[in-house]
């Protein structure tokens, strides 16, 4: 018989979104940065359950963005200075 792994089986949320106008995707009720220059595109959000990062990837699994969750749901847009300002119309 095997030992038990060190570490749980690495399970992943893995969501299919497309890219808004503002360059925004949403994920668990709020809105999160991808680079300029997308909109329209589909994009996987890959999170890692246990993990307080996720992944936004291309259809080719390239990595175009990671983001930290944010703490709630609600409102949020959380936009990485690597993407630039980003605005969310209502």
């Amino acid at each position: 018989m095997l030992d038990l792994p060190v570490r749980p089986f690495p399970a992943e949320l893995e969501v299919e979104r497309t890219v808004s106008a503002q360059s925004l995707v949403s994920f668990r009720g709020n809105f999160y940065s991808v680079p300029p220059g997308m909109p329209g595109a589909q994009v996987r959000l890959v999170h890692r359950l246990g993990e307080d990062y996720f992944h936004v990837v291309t259809a080719g699994r390239a990595v175009i963005a990671r983001h930290r969750r944010a703490a709630g749901e609600g409102e949020a847009a959380v936009v990485s200075v690597r993407h630039g300002p980003a605005r969310r119309s209502r």
